[in-house]
């Protein structure tokens, strides 16, 4: 179990240096990103969440050009959800994603609130 941890807080580590590098290069680099980080997402499907984070964490560093669409960002929050949510950090880290966003937080909780009467779960946020 402990090799599993550490390999996902190193793939976690390399998608947020991404980002890193990406806030440095700009626009055209977080197009290039955004395609990376989706074929990712797309090749190893429900076995790591980090690709996911990544982008919706992109999502919030990136010009309006390369930005998703609402429904497209949410419908990434709810599979993102779907698949994670027994995990205790989600909404952490969901709500670290959404920092300094308010349209999206607002999102981001009607979204956990709807999600929550349908599979409670107990965080310190309330949802």
């Amino acid at each position: 179990m402990r090799a599993v941890t550490d390999s996902s807080q190193r793939n976690y580590a390399f998608y947020r240096y991404l980002l890193l590098v990406v806030a440095a290069l700009g626009e055209d680099s977080a197009k290039e990103a955004i395609e990376l980080l989706r074929g990712v997402d797309e090749s190893i499907g429900s076995s790591e969440r980090a690709p996911k984070l990544a982008l919706l964490q992109l999502d919030n560093e990136v010009d309006t050009g390369a930005k998703m669409a609402a429904e497209e960002w949410d419908g990434l929050v709810a599979a993102y959800w779907s698949r994670w949510s027994s995990k205790a950090s989600v909404v952490t880290e969901l709500e670290g994603v959404v920092a300094g966003d308010e349209g999206k937080r607002s999102r981001l909780h009607k979204l956990l609130e709807e999600k929550w009467h349908t599979a409670p779960v107990r965080t310190a946020q309330g949802f």
